[in-house]
């Protein structure tokens, strides 16, 4: 039987992933989970554990490993992803690839590709301003978003190194029209999935 892919996009908070990884979704039909958006989501509850998680975002801190596994092992435990799906921002840091595959074996479903977005720190920089006249985050204030940048720069060589070892990286320049960059993303990634 052919596993049904999973498609993983990474890149720094602002480089586009949330915006590409809709379009892509409704592209191909198939669901996109933000990790961001479940942990927002999950952060509302006011759990014991969504307080503790809380704590790390709004510092700009990457999630333990241990408590994102706590919360995406329940995530695709109850939530049918036959067809697979699309990723944005899961794997963070080394240790998540662990947990990735874990969840992609239990699902029988295979790391099809990572669609990799890159943009220079003063265009992500202008994002998070535009962002924060239409909507305010705490992850999302000056200083902590540099932190989240510093943190991100420093693991994404091992990182990628470690997913290149699994599948393809597609590299794309985030930097652009929307529309462009979807194009260019959808090209790349169809080839993937027909090879």
């Amino acid at each position: 039987m052919v596993k049904s892919p999973v498609i993983l996009f990474y890149g720094c908070p602002l480089s586009g992933k949330g915006t590409q990884s809709q379009i892509l979704g409704k592209t191909l039909s198939i669901q996109v989970i933000s990790s961001g958006d479940v942990f927002r989501e999950l952060c509302k509850s006011n759990s014991p554990l969504a307080v503790e998680i809380n704590g790390f975002m709004n510092r700009g801190e990457l999630v333990p490993n241990e408590l994102v596994k706590k919360v995406f092992i329940n995530k695709f435990t109850h939530e049918d992803f036959a067809k697979g799906f699309i990723l944005d921002g899961f794997v963070r840091e080394p240790a998540n690839i662990d947990l990735l595959n874990e969840i992609l074996s239990n699902l029988n479903l295979r790391l099809a590709c990572v669609v990799n977005l890159k943009a220079p720190l003063d265009v992500l920089l202008e994002r998070l301003e535009n962002r924060r006249k239409i909507i305010i985050r705490a992850d999302d204030d000056p200083v902590i978003f540099k932190n989240r940048h510093k943190i991100f720069s420093e693991v994404t060589k091992t990182v990628m190194d470690e997913l290149e070892k699994q599948t393809t990286i597609i590299n794309i320049n985030s930097v652009g029209p929307i529309d462009e960059i979807a194009q260019q993303i959808e090209f790349n990634v169809k080839i993937c999935l027909l090879g």
